[in-house]
């Protein structure tokens, strides 16, 4: 689920049409050290058709929970130090958003952090496990791209008019809240 938003889907005959992605078996054939999640046997996207604005907000909502999740779970035992996610720049924006203002994604209105396709951030999450609810995130560094530079032509993302994020966050957001 960690997918860019509006899924897979391309266009033909201004009609759009839904794609499944890559397969677990196509990917771990193609990067035999990754291992995919079982539900991604009939590829990683499973709508008819393009997501939605919402649909995408509240599965950035999951993902945010999801990483919650595993922090709340991790044994005493367990000493990994973090967890990785490799996503498209607008995913990132939705999660980072939501973790730096500790609202779901969809009340997240006030505000949008940016981020290039490529770029790479630095959060660290804080809970206490006798108290869930209470959840803190610290921001140790936010999009870096130093990997890319000096080739500028290699950043994409991270403008928020060109890439149509503050119109895509704007109107959905009025819409949804007005329903």
């Amino acid at each position: 689920f960690l997918f860019e938003s509006h899924g897979c889907y391309r266009y033909e005959n201004d009609v759009c049409i839904a794609e499944r992605g890559y397969t677990k078996n196509e990917i771990e054939t193609l990067f035999p050290h990754f291992k995919c999640s079982d539900d991604m046997s009939e590829g990683w996207f499973h709508l008819p058709t393009r997501e939605t604005h919402t649909e995408y907000l509240h599965r950035a909502e999951r993902v945010v929970d999801w990483m919650w999740n595993l922090l709340l779970n991790r044994k005493e035992d367990d000493d990994t130090e973090g967890i990785i996610l490799v996503s498209h720049g607008n995913l990132m924006n939705a999660i980072i958003t939501s973790l730096i203002v500790g609202q779901a994604p969809i009340l997240c209105t006030k505000g949008l952090v940016t981020h290039y396709n490529t770029g790479i951030s630095h959060l660290k999450l804080f809970v206490e496990k006798n108290h869930p609810q209470q959840r803190f995130t610290t921001v140790q560094y936010l999009n870096r791209v130093n990997h890319l530079l000096p080739d500028t032509a290699l950043l994409t993302g991270n403008d928020p008019f060109k890439d149509h994020w503050v119109q895509e966050f704007l109107v959905p957001a009025a819409e949804s809240l007005e329903t």
